[in-house]
């Protein structure tokens, strides 16, 4: 597929699965096909097939079987898999087409009118990412972004470079932006001839982008890319999410501003947003309740009900002592790491 190479490499995890959490994952999004494939061990050898692949494959099955037992959801169609209408709504998302209500409810993973309704409630009260609410427990992780956005959206005549590989909620939140936004995607960026972009030279006031993983190099790189598409004084805006807490995000800082100097462009400002394992938590509970609302509503509204308000004030607690803690030095874990670089005025 043709997609960045660590496309979502950051649901890898190590050691074994367990049948029954494959069986909930596997229900959510597999047909009736793809269950009767699982029923054949493809085995692939350049010489003789070794003498335990009998053990292997009765292994195998015996896994397989202990999966299919308890996949209790009926499989998903072939034609209009909700994945697959998903997918076209951010293809529309990326070329910043206008959503509508059923692009909108796909992009979202909510494939029903009454789940639309309680993301629209939801949105009501908590609001829609990154916009959200104090008691969001991303709130302190978006605000940073907020923050330095704002500029732009109160002067018309700023123009905006959006830089990252997938669709994230800022490039959905800025979709209506019109001409002041352009989006390019990170890989297809780098790759490319430098002369292809030309038409962009000092264009662009402020560039947001995102990143899943620190790396030292290649920012440095991203960076030297986009300096020559900003205008003399022009801040591009580095956010970075993991997801596990960042650790030794000084270390990172350090070396990307030892890097950095005596080039065109200089740090100007690091925001590190401090990790919290009850913040953490918080963001589980509030994805497990909206979840549970949309695909369980008996169980899932009843608990809404009864733990939004106690959760809220926890949430709200949590992130306005995660943003009062937010500091320009990153010490210790960080749930996020937002660096502003400033782009040389020219001579």
């Amino acid at each position: 597929e043709m997609q960045p190479r660590a496309h979502e490499s950051g649901f890898l995890r190590p050691g074994p699965l367990q049948p029954r959490t494959l069986a909930r994952s596997l229900g959510e999004w597999t047909t009736a096909r793809h269950r009767q494939n699982v029923g054949y061990s493809i085995v692939y050898h350049a010489g003789e097939p070794p003498a335990a692949l009998s053990a292997a494959v009765a292994a195998a099955d015996a896994f397989v079987a202990q999966v299919t037992r308890r996949l209790r959801r009926r499989p998903q169609p072939h034609y209009g898999h909700p994945y697959w209408r998903g997918a076209i709504a951010t293809v529309r998302e990326a070329s910043r087409a206008r959503l509508s209500a059923e692009a909108l409810r796909a992009i979202l993973g909510v494939h029903s009118r009454r789940g639309y309704w309680i993301e629209r409630l939801r949105a009501l009260l908590v609001g829609y990412p990154p916009r959200v609410r104090p008691w969001h427990p991303r709130w302190a992780d978006y605000r940073p972004v907020l923050r330095r956005l704002a500029p732009f959206f109160a002067d018309p005549s700023r123009r905006l470079l959006l830089m990252s590989d997938a669709p994230t909620l800022f490039s959905v939140m800025l979709a209506d932006a019109g001409d002041r936004v352009v989006r390019l995607q990170t890989s297809p960026f780098m790759q490319s001839a430098p002369e292809r972009y030309v038409a962009f030279a000092k264009r662009f006031d402020l560039c947001l982008v995102e990143f899943d993983r620190r790396n030292v190099e290649s920012t440095v790189e991203l960076v030297g890319r986009i300096a020559p598409l900003m205008k003399a004084g022009g801040r591009i805006l580095i956010a970075i999410r993991e997801q596990q807490p960042m650790e030794a995000a000084h270390r990172f800082v350090a070396a990307l501003g030892a890097i950095l100097s005596g080039q065109a462009a200089s740090l100007e400002e690091v925001r590190c947003v401090p990790a919290s394992s009850l913040r953490a938590w918080s963001y589980r509970v509030f994805a497990w309740l909206g979840a549970a609302a949309h695909q369980r509503p008996w169980v899932g509204i009843p608990a809404v009900a009864a733990l939004a308000v106690p959760l809220a004030l926890l949430t709200l607690i949590l992130s306005l002592f995660a943003a009062a803690r937010t500091r320009a030095g990153p010490r210790g874990k960080a749930s996020s790491l937002h660096i502003v670089v400033r782009i040389a005025n020219s001579e």
